[in-house]
């Protein structure tokens, strides 16, 4: 499983990179710190998820998450954000995101939700109906970056 950590901010990258690299280390992760970094990771290799910040220097979030769908269709896409406004997630259910973060909440969040939107993935591939634990959404219907982990290759 490959996942992409996209964030202009070295700080903030490196926390989802440790706390997920713990929860999953078998996986591969590939990280950019722009929009363009992120394409052509999506180009060079086969990614199963992106977790991407908004805002960017050079594209900005909206734009980049359907570059990312054309570059890899199967990519699912979870949004790491500040943003809380309701105008922003409404945006983001309309743009088909598979799941919202917010930076304020816990680390072990952003955890639960990459997985769910892992298993619902597999679940759709499978044929099976997506499980949805309580008090989580359901997944919306409507590289010069580092690369790590002990599922790279």
């Amino acid at each position: 499983m490959t996942i992409l950590l996209i964030d202009d901010h070295d700080l903030v990258l490196k926390g989802p990179h440790t706390v997920l690299g713990h929860a999953f280390p078998d996986a591969c992760f590939l990280t950019a710190r722009n929009g363009r970094e992120a394409i052509e990771a999506a180009h060079g290799t086969h990614v199963d998820l992106a977790v991407l910040d908004l805002e960017l220097p050079d594209i900005p979030g909206f734009r980049l998450i359907e570059l990312l769908r054309g570059e890899a269709p199967g990519i699912r896409i979870v949004v790491n954000t500040v943003h809380e406004e309701i105008w922003t997630l409404r945006q983001l259910e309309q743009s088909g995101v598979d799941g919202i973060v917010f930076k304020s909440v816990n680390s072990s969040q952003l955890v639960q939700t990459v997985r769910r939107v892992l298993e619902a993935s597999e679940q759709r591939h499978s044929g099976q109906q997506p499980q949805t634990a309580p008090g989580q959404r359901q997944p919306s219907q409507t590289a010069s970056g580092s690369k790590t982990g002990t599922g790279c290759s």
